[in-house]
């Protein structure tokens, strides 16, 4: 650059001719040096481009919009506008923060359709409210198709003699339909402390999400997801003593199957951050179905308590079981993943079960469900246990920036 104006000229006049002297060669300059600077970038860029980076391209275009924004006309009119946020509903992973853990809550998931999905919550729920006298039993049942006449909710009230509620949107088809008879009680004639409950159904028996198509009446995750926390929350608020008690929260179908949205509901679900016992499929083709619905769920940060199936005289059991000790599988205390086998279903001589043999079928699954119930409340206390000592855990593994100096007087 050229020498600047003398600092022994002090009258205004002589500085106002030292900068207008000053500034038409400092403009000539300036155009060398951005005409030099062009060049050396350009030089640059050829052997960037030979080495493989192209990013040196964006550098040459901020370059040239720096330049253009340099004009006063164009920084004036250039100036970021401020914008206001705009106030956003709850996102969906946001409604499992204040979920209560008081009482063990566990999501039934099911390898396929038709595994035995209600049939095995129908027996946690009983031995819990038998072995349990001063707990509550919760079976929540979010969506349901087939209604009125298919109704899981009810099944698992006439098995436990629980009483059976419906939500809103489930009670539109119930006020519309046919008269129903009440489900017979299977094993407790006197009243329970079980409660069931559907929230949202449709009458054709299809996927969810075929259903909202054929009959309209939509509802969203957010729906779905919000219902279940309500629920879960008031029945640990009612319940006498949580310790003792139980939550069940069974899904429709598989573990991938579509929910009334459309979306997967091991992705609906994901964000509450409940626990789930997997019911595989003993028949043929069951172990592949089987494995791959246990990755999803331990893919998607879920944890599994473990699998329970229903014993189809092939013994996928076995394979299973093999496979995913293989596979490095683990409960939640870390040890290998338990499965659990129940009794083969007595044969159906009419279109439906009878209720003696069912009640058979309980009697002799009772020491399994009992394993099932260990389990599930084993794993809930290395749950809240795990919750309870993750601060000092995480104090002790990671290392916190300005927090060690006080170690200097343990040294």
């Amino acid at each position: 650059l050229p020498p600047s104006v003398s600092p022994t000229d002090t009258s205004t006049h002589q500085k106002t001719t030292s900068l207008s002297s000053w500034f038409p060669p400092f403009s000539d300059c300036r155009g060398n040096i951005l005409q030099h600077f062009r060049t050396m970038l350009s030089r640059c860029a050829r052997q960037t481009l030979l080495l493989g980076n192209a990013n040196l391209s964006k550098t040459l275009q901020t370059f040239t919009v720096r330049r253009a924004w340099m004009s006063t006309k164009t920084r004036h009119s250039s100036k970021p506008k401020r914008e206001v946020p705009e106030v956003q509903e709850p996102k969906d992973w946001e409604l499992g923060r204040h979920q209560a853990l008081a009482v063990p809550t566990y999501i039934v998931w099911g390898a396929g359709t038709d595994v035995g999905k209600t049939l095995i919550s129908a027996g946690i729920c009983e031995y819990a409210s038998r072995t349990q006298k001063d707990g509550s039993v919760l079976f929540l049942k979010p969506f349901q198709t087939g209604y009125p006449e298919d109704s899981d909710a009810d099944l698992v009230a006439g098995v436990c003699g629980g009483r059976s509620e419906v939500g809103d949107h489930a009670a539109q088809l119930l006020l519309a339909g046919e008269e129903m008879t009440e489900f017979p009680c299977l094993l407790n004639p006197k009243e329970s402390n079980v409660i069931t409950r559907t929230e949202f159904a449709w009458s054709q028996p299809v996927s969810p999400h075929l259903a909202v198509q054929l009959e309209g009446r939509p509802v969203t995750d957010s729906q779905i997801l919000a219902s279940i926390q309500k629920e879960l929350s008031a029945f640990t608020a009612s319940a006498q003593n949580p310790n003792s008690s139980i939550a069940l929260v069974e899904t429709a179908g598989a573990v991938n199957s579509p929910g009334p949205a459309g979306v997967g509901q091991a992705d609906m679900m994901r964000s509450l951050r409940l626990p789930g016992v997997l019911v595989g499929d003993g028949r043929i083709g069951g172990i592949s179905t089987t494995l791959s619905s246990l990755e999803s769920l331990l893919m998607r940060g879920m944890e599994v308590s473990c699998v329970v199936m229903l014993d189809a005289a092939l013994r996928n059991e076995e394979a299973i079981r093999s496979m995913v000790n293989r596979g490095g599988f683990r409960g939640v205390n870390g040890t290998p993943l338990p499965v659990v086998v129940l009794p083969p279903l007595p044969r159906r001589r009419t279109a439906r079960m009878t209720a003696q043999g069912l009640r058979s079928w309980f009697s002799q699954s009772d020491g399994k469900f009992k394993k099932i119930a260990t389990i599930m409340k084993a794993d809930h206390e290395e749950r809240l246990q795990k919750l309870r000592s993750a601060e000092e855990r995480t104090r002790k593994t990671l290392w916190w920036p300005f927090t060690q100096h006080d170690l200097v007087n343990k040294v």
